[in-house]
């Protein structure tokens, strides 16, 4: 899933150069490899109730001509059952943030799938900047909500207040971004912060890599936590100093988090979006 931008864009370029070809008209075939969070619908912070998370392949057929889109995908419900999703004809629209397209389900959409899907809406983002937001939401059986993000997921400028570790001071600055790359396979998270100096000493050019955090989905989005953890050395013994703990992040549906963390010498962060 490391690549799943640069994957998207790839099918995207295929897609492309050959819709042109197979006589079809302006139509354009996607696979986009998502996590997909399932929990219940009625799920709250006091009962959260069970909810998984998984990689997903999503295949999207958009037709432009027509201004319809089908979606198919296979989904696994926290009880362990499995189905699939499949629906054809769903409304169409240009997405102006974007550059690409609003995809919604209509009283005429077709449903093939062995699941029951409603709800359906999403955004198919074509910008290479802005990829990330590509995101859908459903209901499948009445009773399970699911939410799909493409697994990086980016959060740009970002409020950051340091609050200094002797004194007691804080000031507040901006990062360029923070970067989350989950894993729901594996359970893990690799973070990327780009453009924050903690203590002048750093660079706002550093990039800092924060490898295997622990990850878990939550009401609302993904949580994201860590006791201790060494940025990735890259032959830098002097970023070793910036050594994150007691690591809380929370990943939110759509585009916004907040994180919570210590460095030794330096004091506590907070950071939201």
């Amino acid at each position: 899933m490391k690549h799943t931008i640069l994957f998207l864009t790839a099918i995207l370029a295929f897609a492309l150069s050959s819709c042109n070809d197979d006589n079809k008209g302006n139509r354009m075939y996607f696979q986009a490899q998502m996590a997909n969070h399932v929990s219940n619908v009625a799920a709250t912070e006091e009962e959260p109730g069970e909810m998984t998370s998984d990689a997903v392949v999503y295949e999207l057929l958009v037709d432009v001509d027509n201004m319809t889109a089908d979606v198919a995908c296979k989904i696994t419900l926290p009880d362990g059952k499995m189905g699939t999703i499949d629906l054809r004809g769903m409304a169409l629209s240009i997405d102006k943030a974007t550059g690409g397209y609003v995809m919604k389900q209509t009283a005429q959409t077709l449903s093939q799938g062995t699941f029951a899907c409603t709800n359906f809406a999403g955004v198919l983002d074509l910008s290479t900047s802005h990829i990330s937001t590509t995101h859908f939401s459903f209901i499948v059986e009445k009773h399970y909500s699911v939410n799909a993000v493409i697994s990086t997921l980016e959060y740009t400028d970002a409020k950051v207040a340091i609050t200094n570790e002797a004194t007691g001071d804080v000031r507040t600055v901006k990062a360029d971004k923070f970067e989350f790359e989950i894993n729901p396979t594996t359970n893990k998270a690799t973070l990327s912060i780009k453009g924050l100096d903690y203590d002048g000493n750093l660079g706002k050019e550093a990039t800092l890599v924060y490898e295997n955090l622990d990850l878990k989905p939550c009401v609302g989005g993904y949580a994201v936590t860590a006791e201790k953890v060494s940025p990735v050395n890259h032959g830098e013994p002097a970023l070793l100093k910036y050594r994150l703990q007691n690591v809380k992040a929370r990943l939110l549906f759509f585009g916004s988090f907040e994180a919570a963390y210590t460095i030794d010498g330096i004091g506590e962060i907070l950071a939201t979006k």
